[in-house]
C-alpha cells in the first residue's frame, strides 16, 4: 500500500509518501518512483519503521505519477557483501578494504554507506544499521555515519531477514572539533524599537 500526506498538492510542498510492502514482500532497491512531464523526481528516503519505507520530494507543478517496484524476499540471495562510500556534504572519508577501516578526519564529519551483495546495491530499508561506540559513530537507517568524537566505532550493517548475511567495518576518527574550528555568531537582541 502507498500512503500521502497531501491530496491534491500544492507545487513546492514537500510531500511524504509511506510504502508498505505486502506481506513477504520488499520494496525493490530502485523502491518508489515518481514521474512528471515537467520535472524530474528523484523521492529520497527519509526512514524505515515497522516494515514501511517512507521518502520525500517536492511537488513540481504538473501531474506526478508514483509507483513502488517490490521484490519477493525469497528472491535475496547473495554471498558476498561489500561496502561503498559515498560524500555527504562534500566529505566521504578514506577506507583502506583490506583492513576494513573507514578514517574519517575529525568528528563533526559526515559520511554515507552503500551495502552491495554480490556487486548489487541492496536498498538501506532491507538492512539493519548498527555501531558499537555510539559516542564515537552512530549510523542512521538510511546508511548516514555521523562522527561524534575521536576514536574507533564498528558499524555493521546487517540483512533484516537473514542477520547471519552482514558486513562490519570500523571507523577511526582521528582528532575531536577544536574550539578554534568553531565559529560564533552573536546578533544583537531586536527589542521592537
Amino acid at each position: 500500500t502507498m500512503t500521502i500526506n497531501k491530496n491534491p498538492a500544492i507545487p513546492g510542498e514537500v510531500i511524504q509518501v509511506k510504502v508498505t510492502p505486502k506481506d513477504g514482500y520488499y520494496l525493490a532497491s530502485d523502491g518508489l518512483q515518481a514521474t512528471c512531464a515537467s520535472a524530474i523526481l528523484e523521492p529520497e528516503f527519509v526512514k524505515n519503521e515497522d516494515g514501511a519505507q517512507t521518502f520525500t520530494f517536492e511537488m513540481p507543478a504538473g501531474k506526478v505519477t508514483l509507483k513502488a517496484n517490490y521484490i519477493e524476499e525469497k528472491s535475496i540471495e547473495g554471498n558476498k557483501l561489500a561496502v561503498a562510500f559515498t560524500s555527504v556534504n562534500g566529505y566521504m572519508g578514506e577506507y583502506n578494504s583490506s583492513e576494513k577501516v573507514l578514517t574519517i578526519d575529525k568528528a563533526g564529519l559526515e559520511t554515507g554507506v552503500t551495502v552491495k551483495m554480490d556487486g548489487k546495491a541492496v536498498a538501506p530499508w532491507m538492512l539493519d544499521f548498527s555501531s558499537s561506540k555510539e559516542t564515537v559513530a552512530v549510523v542512521s537507517d538510511t546508511g548516514k555515519i555521523s562522527t561524534k568524537q575521536k576514536g574507533k566505532a564498528v558499524i555493521t550493517a546487517a540483512l533484516k531477514k537473514d542477520d547471519s548475511k552482514k558486513i562490519s567495518f570500523t571507523v577511526t576518527v582521528k582528532e575531536n572539533v577544536l574550539i578554534s574550528d568553531l565559529t560564533v555568531k552573536i546578533r544583537k537582541p531586536d527589542y521592537g524599537t
